[in-house]
């Protein structure tokens, strides 16, 4: 049987995806022809998602400082 994932991708306060994806997931069941899996990216433990949300800030996380990330500060320079 063919897998459907159905990723929801906002991880925001107050997002529709979360409803909307299970709404989804209700009618691809029962359709009856996938394997239905919901993948929700609040729930994930994504580096990027660790961060503060507040625009221009430089990173605070470990996990993305000097990855280019947003708000990393640019990609760490290497060593000449």
């Amino acid at each position: 049987m063919p897998r459907l994932q159905i990723i929801i991708a906002s991880t925001r306060p107050g997002r529709i995806g979360l409803p909307v994806g299970r709404w989804f997931e209700e009618r691809a069941t029962e359709h009856g022809r996938f394997d239905v899996e919901v993948v929700d990216l609040a729930e994930v433990r994504l580096p990027f998602l660790d961060e503060p949300h507040i625009r221009g800030c430089a990173s605070t996380s470990t996990s993305t400082r000097g990855t280019g990330a947003p708000g990393s500060r640019g990609p760490t320079p290497s060593p000449s």
